[in-house]
């Protein structure tokens, strides 16, 4: 009995996922079968060799009556799995850590999205909507999850980044394909010597991370320039593929354009809000939608991505006003945004449209009208367009009137399947969890926007509903004084994107969409495209991270504003 004592509280320390009871302990067979024929949960896992998620469940409840415990989480059994490969007791089973993973949404893209955020500075707006908190960036609230998980570390940039990254390891990723979203207010209203401290500590994170190594370098040092930091992302584990940053329209210019080149920047998401400027002018957003066509343009013209941030139910405005302006946003060549973000107004304790709704001042809409209003500018939405959100994950008890359906996004596609209606959205139709289908097709949907001629590149299944890979080809006409130098009479790839389950560089997983050379073919149709049309020189914009990739495909780096460009 002492020796089965012994031996049972043994496996109880070395695995704590598990504990004998006194009831197993006298009956040898008990522990015999515990010690020989499952070792520990994971040796019996893998001898149960489950492939789907009802197999996992199934041999999760026979582990749990074994031992006699409750049923172990995805996230313990991952744990422990990797602590016995790491062993060298198991042999990697890249099916059963597929099963294992958790959030398994959050790689669905192709990415890892990883979102940041700068501290508690002033914002040049006055916006009657936007909430203010003394200890938050501006137009964010403490109780946001990433705003306040960055609260939490003080806003650390490179204490995020870590952090982050352990959370998307504990739950069974591999994010080695890093999408860096620097949220925070205006960006281009912070000190210029925060940006260049904030973006250095960025990709030193992603540099040094060794999954759950401890923070061992948390100050930069002074030979560490930006220049050297981004050529060392070129080479690390977890690349930075895209960065983007939050800012008005009317601070977009091309020395702010040029300087967001410096750091990698790659999208740029900027506060339209509204093209009604009876509104703009009501809510005191100070700028119009001259401002908004103007950035725009600027910013396509450098290669960016283009991302609108769009409020429906602000005061002054209609319903039928609301679904005017987004006709009007993919119609009107000045606008046609790569991305949304759709924010519907709500009224918040802690900002000046607090006091007019308590004054009478203003009344959101009906929920009838709200869901009509959405339904119709869901449908507006072009294939070329991703809708990255809709309605801000700000808690509903805070929220004192209008829209408190934080998961409108699935409400909103239950009354769309009702009306018989669907989205377009690239969103909507990402392989995600699926495979290359037989019938994927190429596609070349042209559009005008922004005096450019924009050409979106698809694998896409035969009815257009599947999305498998896109480029976004610009052919600039830019006016003298719109555009880098360097980029002078010179076709853009603006975004190169494979969708589909996230996977690392360099594995080749049969069932995966990424990795099956679809990113090369576009490219080529892309540069055979831009040479027809008369282009002598190509260029992408690339993160720091997929440098290499381009390089293999006969792409420079252009030092200075970090472009890859090609002579055709």
């Amino acid at each position: 009995m002492a020796i089965f004592l012994t031996i049972g509280w043994f496996v109880r320390l070395k695995y704590s996922i598990y504990v004998f009871s006194v009831p197993q302990l006298l009956f040898p067979c008990t522990i015999l079968y515990a010690l020989i024929a499952m070792n520990n949960p994971i040796h019996e896992l893998i001898r149960l060799n489950p492939k789907t998620e009802a197999e996992l469940s199934s041999a999760k409840r026979k582990i749990a009556r074994a031992f006699r415990m409750s049923i172990v989480t995805n996230r313990a059994l991952l744990a422990e799995y990797r602590d016995l490969l790491k062993a060298n007791s198991i042999s990697a089973v890249p099916s059963l850590e597929t099963l294992l993973m958790t959030r398994k949404t959050r790689t669905l893209s192709g990415v890892a999205p990883l979102t940041v955020s700068t501290k508690a500075f002033p914002c040049p707006g006055r916006c009657t909507y936007c909430p203010t908190e003394v200890r938050m960036p501006k137009s964010y609230l403490s109780t946001q999850p990433a705003a306040a998980r960055a609260l939490s570390l003080n806003f650390d940039p490179y204490l995020q980044i870590q952090r982050r990254l352990d959370a998307f390891y504990d739950n069974g990723h591999r994010p080695e394909k890093i999408d860096v979203r620097i949220l925070g207010g205006t960006w281009s209203f912070y000190l210029k010597n925060y940006q260049t401290w904030f973006v250095k500590k960025l990709y030193q994170a992603m540099n040094e991370y060794v999954a759950h190594s401890g923070r061992e370098q948390n100050k930069i040092k002074a030979r560490f320039t930006l220049s050297a930091l981004q050529d060392a992302n070129e080479s690390a584990t977890h690349k930075c593929i895209g960065l983007s940053i939050e800012t008005r329209p009317d601070y977009v210019n091309m020395q702010e354009i040029i300087r967001l080149r410096t750091f990698g920047v790659t999208k740029v998401e900027i506060g339209v809000q509204s093209l009604n400027d009876d509104v703009q002018r009501r809510t005191k957003r100070d700028h119009g939608k001259q401002e908004s066509a103007y950035a725009t343009r600027l910013l396509k013209n450098a290669g960016f991505k283009v991302a609108y941030h769009i409020m429906p139910n602000l005061p002054g405005e209609t319903p039928e006003g609301d679904i005017k302006s987004f006709e009007e946003l993919f119609t009107d060549p000045d606008f046609k945004p790569d991305y949304l973000k759709i924010y519907p107004c709500v009224v918040l304790k802690n900002s000046m449209l607090y006091r007019e709704w308590q004054a009478g001042k203003y009344e959101p809409y009906s929920s009838q009208e709200f869901d009509d209003v959405l339904v119709r500018i869901k449908s507006l939405v072009p294939r070329w367009t991703r809708i990255e959100r809709i309605f801000r994950d700000i808690p509903s008890h805070q929220i004192l009137a209008g829209n408190t359906v934080t998961n409108y996004r699935e409400f909103l596609q239950k009354k769309m399947a009702e009306r018989g209606l669907f989205c377009r959205c690239i969103r909507c139709r990402e392989v995600r969890s699926g495979v290359l289908g037989r019938d994927a097709k190429i596609f070349d949907e042209t559009y005008t926007a922004s005096e450019g001629e924009e050409h979106f590149i698809s694998y896409e299944s035969l009815n257009k509903k599947i999305l498998y890979a896109f480029v976004r080809l610009r052919l600039p006409h830019a006016r003298k004084g719109e555009y880098i130098p360097i980029l002078h009479r010179t076709a853009l790839i603006r975004e190169l994107h494979t969708y589909g389950q996230l996977a690392p560089i360099g594995e080749h997983s049969a069932p995966a969409t990424q990795h099956k050379g679809l990113g090369k073919k576009l490219m080529a149709i892309a540069e055979n495209t831009a040479r027809s049309a008369g282009y002598k020189k190509i260029a992408v914009i690339s993160g720091t991270g997929v440098r290499s990739y381009y390089r293999k495909l006969g792409y420079r780096l252009e030092k200075e504003f970090g472009y890859m460009i090609k002579t055709l």
